[in-house]
């Protein structure tokens, strides 16, 4: 039987690939689920093994070591830890049935006897029997919308939850109909780290530091030429040197974490296993399997595209380190109270910042500046310290939250992003930053000159990828914007709303509504003035009126500023001309709708 394959046929026993993700989804955002970090990754492992079709590799041997972090000398005859930690599964979804998910339109269901999952619609008395969801396709990114609503909340719950690598897959590779080729997954209870919460906070420097182990090449396979481990590792170093806020190429002893996988081949596939080890408690963070073709390509793009597809999942600002890092409660405690290491403070200015651009808030975002400037400062901070310091200013300049210091803000953060790029010329967030800054004071050309060599520094990292294509859309260039805007989300499920924000105005300049209302939908819960406007527009597009009119009302609740001069708004917060005139007509019209 091929890896491929599944002995029941369809993979998710007729109920479709995006109904059997939410489902999933919901379970793992259940409180019962959310206390325990190794059922939610055993559950994820199992369910995305069943959607790949390759229902055949789930064996205990595999679960305990893919998925619950045991060594590979793991006896499944010796240690019951599979069997026991299935029962608990079992018991424990049938507890969130019969209570918070009793209206669930799809139940998925462990057998006894095995460790397949099966998947059933399920009959309420509210809907009656359910039926098999087909992904509505955005027309340009070959991407379902719906997927990545979802894969925003999953990571919400937690390093313990599987963040799946169908974006990253799709794009670098031609877009595909079937299930992800890969999934991160996450392992380790909170009563299986060490009893010290200080030991398991302590990290090597003022940014992660990843050691790539040696690629082990299976002895039992014959790899096809051009294939080897150590050219994988080599891939896997260099992609991930390309992220500013990662270190590599330290020795094993002074790395926080470890990276170590092996390569195989099935005919003419390639099996790649990857998982990425925190070595203050051997706790496995993140764990992946990668299939590709080998026969159309050369071997040196193959491996290329494999560790591309890792480095991003691992390395990028909202991806598997950071969140692993926040996780850790201790080094949060240890900042706040003022006490910490340099190494600890200079981390936890970072997280802060990225916290504080995926979820804005004046009060973070003022201590996020604060803190980067007072280590930037000491000179001996890390490049992206000195990077995120103007990126840290523009988001408040982008949020609208003090318009009265708007222009200082700008010069403020001109001056610490020509900074940056003069310190580290090879920096891809430093050009990141001063395209950012120069986008907002008009200097078009400038700033998109400074985002394509960032771009050229990475082209995997989705935040330069997101600024880049706002910096199209601002230059009337909606159709580059959106494509690179869209390659962004799919890489960061759990990216910041800008994004969104930008991708509707994109999408709405482009002629594509059906994205834009996507888009919008996504931003319910976000309070930037930019995020009710890209709705409002949606809606006057439309012609909703008394949607328009109810948003204009809830933009001027949240945001004073915007009743009396809403032309002044806009000016601090929207650098195009163009979008400006067509936000104030949407505005206009909505303020005239009847209530």
């Amino acid at each position: 039987m091929s890896a491929r394959s599944d002995s029941r046929g369809d993979p998710t026993d007729g109920c479709g690939y995006e109904a059997v993700r939410d489902g999933l989804g919901r379970v793992l955002e259940s409180p019962g689920f959310a206390a325990s970090p190794q059922l939610r990754t055993f559950l994820s492992y199992v369910v995305e093994y069943r959607l790949q079709g390759i229902g055949a590799r789930i064996k205990g041997y595999t679960i305990a070591v893919e998925a619950l972090g045991r060594d590979p000398s793991f006896d499944p005859a010796a240690d019951p830890i599979v069997r026991v930690e299935a029962a608990r599964l079992r018991r424990l979804l049938d507890e969130y049935y019969e209570a918070e998910g009793a209206t669930d339109p799809i139940r998925i269901d462990l057998p006894k006897g095995g460790y397949v999952p099966r998947f059933a619609h399920r009959r309420t008395a509210q809907t009656g029997p359910t039926s098999p969801t087909s992904p509505a396709l955005d027309k340009t990114s070959h991407l379902p919308v719906g997927d990545r609503r979802r894969a925003r909340r999953r990571v919400a719950y937690g390093i313990g939850a599987a963040l799946s690598v169908l974006a990253i897959v799709l794009y670098f590779s031609a877009p595909q109909p079937a299930p992800p080729s890969g999934t991160a997954l996450t392992s380790g209870d909170a009563d299986e780290r060490p009893a010290s919460g200080t030991d398991i906070a302590v990290f090597k420097g003022q940014l992660p530091i990843i050691h790539v182990a040696q690629i082990a090449e299976d002895a039992s396979t014959s790899l096809p030429p051009g294939y080897s481990g150590a050219t994988l590792r080599d891939k896997l170093t260099g992609a991930l040197s390309r992220f500013d806020e990662i270190q590599t190429g330290r020795s094993p002893e002074e790395a926080d974490y470890r990276l170590e996988g092996q390569i195989a081949a099935d005919g003419k596939r390639l099996l790649l296993n990857f998982r990425l080890v925190y070595q203050t408690s051997n706790e496995v963070v993140w764990s992946s399997l990668f299939e590709t073709s080998v026969a159309d390509e050369s071997p040196d793009l193959v491996q290329e595209r494999v560790a591309r597809n890792a480095a991003t999942a691992i390395a990028q600002p909202y991806g598997v380190v950071f969140n692993h890092v926040a996780s850790q409660a201790p080094l949060q405690a240890q900042s706040e109270e003022g006490g910490q290491t340099e190494n600890a403070e200079g981390l936890a200015c970072v997280l802060r910042t990225f916290s504080a651009q995926r979820r804005f808030s004046p009060d973070t975002n003022a201590r996020s500046r604060a803190c980067l400037a007072s280590l930037a400062a000491r000179m001996q901070a890390p490049a992206a310290v000195h990077a995120l310091l103007p990126l840290a200013y523009i988001d408040n300049v982008r949020s609208g939250a003090d318009p009265a210091h708007r222009a200082e803000d700008l010069q403020t953060a001109l001056k610490f992003a020509e900074r940056a790029v003069a310190l580290s010329p090879k920096s891809a967030r430093a050009h990141q930053a001063l395209e950012s800054v120069l986008i907002f004071l008009g200097r078009n050309e400038e700033a998109l000159e400074a985002g394509r060599r960032a771009l050229s520094l990475n082209p995997d990292d989705p935040d330069i990828l997101a600024a880049h294509g706002s910096a199209l859309v601002m230059s009337g260039e909606a159709e580059g914007g959106l494509e690179l805007l869209v390659r962004a989300a799919r890489l960061s499920p759990d990216h910041p709303d800008w994004y969104a924000t930008m991708t509707v105005f994109a999408a709405l300049a482009a002629h594509r509504p059906d994205l834009a209302e996507a888009e919008a939908q996504t931003l319910a819960r976000s309070t930037r003035p930019t995020s009710y406007l890209a709705r409002l527009l949606v809606a006057h597009e439309r012609g909703d009126r008394p949607a328009a009119r109810a948003l204009l009302a809830d933009l001027r609740a949240a945001n004073p500023a915007f009743v009396g001069n809403p032309q002044a708004v806009l000016g601090s917060t929207v650098p195009s001309i163009q979008l400006r005139t067509r936000l104030l007509e949407a505005v206009s019209q909505a303020d005239r709708a009847s209530p």
